[in-house]
């Protein structure tokens, strides 16, 4: 598979005092760590008969550090990853960016990740509702943009100690309330948690507001126990500078990038950019006629399949 524009050219990757930080973090100082361990999970893939072999070997990578070089959890997070592809077609297929959903979505919310690490090698992912009008609030896109998103995020050569998530409640109302909350909701909460290695660090809610808050009493209990007690609020974005300081905050909140509506264009442009990726990629998937034959796979409610044992 080729990238017309790699995440390499995007992302600035890691300094030296970064990196170790990040290396502490993902359980990888030793050097000769990443390349056996890499070597022993693709080799177990192959030996795999209902995976698929045309996947982007960077995603083995990024599962394997982000599960902190436990061998049984890639293989596990690797295995649901490739399952929900094809359980959930509603956020992985039809992942053209030009699609008229997705532009939409892109132009109504602004989903993005800063290019820039923070002193301890983390991710900031930022959400905002760039458009106050609750009847462009369309969920579902929204979601797939951001799986789109951090799909591509999975091909990064570079570690990354984990996420920080800073959502913005400007705009949020009564209205986006009750499109937000919908029986789709847990699904995607079980497709982050089972078949991603997103690992959220903290949450900042930045310009919260009563509906905001009436939101997390929902989200709180899908949560992982540590990422709800790592909830942090903020009347106004100010703080935000004394955690995280100038250099990785968009203009619109003190720091010195660009603001994020301009961030959320250049996201735009590369994922445009990589169409071509993204449509390849919706082949790649684990079928019930794959594994119908499997025992040990049970298919449950909610279409979600679950391994017994690995």
């Amino acid at each position: 598979m080729v990238y017309k524009r790699g995440i390499d050219t995007v992302m600035v990757p890691p300094s030296s005092a970064q990196m170790e930080h990040i290396r502490k973090e993902i359980n990888e100082e030793d050097d000769n760590k990443l390349q056996h361990n890499e070597h022993l999970l693709i080799t177990w893939i192959e030996c795999q008969p209902h995976f698929p072999k045309n996947y982007d070997k960077y995603f083995v990578r990024s599962f394997l550090r982000n599960s902190k070089h436990i061998l049984e959890r890639a293989k596990r997070k690797l295995e649901h990853h490739f399952i929900v592809r094809n359980l959930y077609p509603e956020y992985f297929t039809n992942r053209s960016p030009r699609s008229k959903d997705l532009a939409k979505a892109a132009d109504t919310v602004d989903v993005l990740v800063n290019t820039k690490l923070t002193d301890t090698g983390r991710r900031l992912i930022f959400c905002k509702l760039e458009d106050p009008d609750p009847s462009n609030f369309d969920v579902p896109a929204a979601f797939k943009w951001f799986f789109m998103l951090y799909d591509f995020l999975l091909t990064d050569p570079n570690p990354v100690a984990g996420e920080v998530a800073i959502i913005d409640g400007e705009h949020f109302n009564p209205n986006h309330l009750v499109k937000f909350v919908s029986p789709a909701l847990k699904p995607l909460i079980t497709i982050l948690r089972e078949a991603y290695v997103l690992r959220l660090k903290q949450i900042h809610i930045v310009n919260s507001t009563p509906f905001l808050d009436k939101l997390w009493m929902v989200i709180k209990p899908l949560l992982h126990t540590k990422v709800r007690n790592s909830i942090i609020t903020h009347d106004t974005h100010k703080s935000l500078v004394d955690y995280f300081g100038a250099d990785v905050l968009p203009s619109n909140y003190g720091g010195k990038c660009k603001s994020l509506r301009e961030m959320m264009n250049d996201w735009k442009t590369i994922l445009n950019d990589n169409e071509k990726w993204f449509i390849e990629q919706e082949s790649v998937k684990i079928t019930e006629k794959n594994i119908r034959k499997r025992k040990e796979y049970a298919l449950l409610p909610r279409r979600t399949w679950c391994r017994r044992q690995l």
